[in-house]
């Protein structure tokens, strides 16, 4: 919302929806509200907990309460919070007594649904080079290593260091927009993570490397929550030790219990989200004591720079 609002020098077409839904009015008839990211929608349970009981339904419901028109974006498998668990689910049940149109493998969710094939959005635009990227980090967080280093990413960087100099180095050399990601549940961090939702990704996204708060600047991170739907032309992913191989799978470590059903998908989304953000390429930096996870990213098919 904020990259928007700056890109657009206007509050006035980009909200997000807690604030829409805490407002009064009523849109104006005859408008279709378009809802990105919209599979972080909160389900009945986060609203009334981050609401204070004020409303007492999921936010599709809420939001299909209000409008006459909703084109909701979702990114499948890219659930990331408490509270965004149910998915699709949430949605079919909002929607319960409204005429939906989605691709056709939705349809098993919905009373009153019409197929439309073009409305399955499976070709990036992010990049020629990173056609098949999704692909690539569902085989790596699938466990399929074998599998991940067959795909073809012809012309996209992938390279992994156990020094984050080096890999700040090599990005700067490439005069592109860069910029450091990292788990939010990454404790052992070389550099700050931007934890405020308000805080300044506008400039971070936008701003030149002269700006202070310049993701080029390569000093601040931004975390799943910064960067989900945002792109960079090379990213430094700094992995974290919330998520490791343990020699066959991939291993959530999620400290301290949260309200959350399933925390390693969680922990597998954000890496999802984390991963597929680049349109050029991608760095990855593993620190020491992550031996079977630098392991793993090479088989992978990640090369290795010193």
């Amino acid at each position: 919302v904020q990259v928007l609002r700056y890109s657009l020098a206007s509050r006035e077409f980009v909200r997000d929806i807690h604030s829409f839904l805490r407002e009064r009015d009523a849109p104006p008839p005859g408008l279709a509200d378009v809802f990105d990211e919209a599979q972080r929608a909160w389900d009945r349970d986060r609203v009334i907990e981050k609401h204070q009981g004020r409303f007492a339904a999921s936010q599709p419901e809420l939001l299909l309460r209000r409008v006459g028109r909703v084109v909701a974006l979702l990114g499948e498998g890219q659930e990331i919070h408490a509270g965004e668990e149910s998915g699709i689910g949430q949605w079919a049940d909002g929607a319960r007594d409204w005429d939906v149109v989605g691709p056709p493998h939705l349809a098993q969710h919905f009373r009153r649904y019409r197929s439309e094939e073009l409305l399955n959005l499976t070709s990036s635009l992010r990049s020629h080079r990173a056609s098949d990227l999704a692909l690539w980090a569902d085989l790596l967080l699938g466990g399929k290593l074998d599998e991940a280093r067959r795909v073809v990413l012809e012309g996209y960087t992938m390279l992994a260091s156990r020094n984050l100099d080096v890999l700040r180095d090599y990005a700067r050399g490439r005069e592109v927009r860069c910029g450091i990601l990292a788990s939010s549940k990454h404790r052992k961090l070389e550099v700050r993570v931007a934890r405020h939702p308000y805080w300044h990704y506008g400039e971070w996204y936008e701003a030149p490397a002269s700006d202070p708060r310049s993701s080029c600047r390569l000093e601040l991170a931004v975390s799943e929550f910064g960067c989900q739907g945002l792109e960079l032309e090379l990213p430094i992913l700094c992995w974290g030790p919330d998520l490791v191989w343990d020699g066959s799978r991939w291993v959530a470590k999620t400290g301290r219990p949260r309200k959350v059903r399933d925390p390693q998908r969680l922990r597998v989304n954000a890496y999802r989200v984390l991963l597929t953000r680049g349109r050029d390429g991608i760095l990855v930096h593993v620190p020491p004591g992550l031996d079977s996870t630098w392991d793993a990213l090479l088989a992978a098919g990640i090369r290795a720079v010193v």
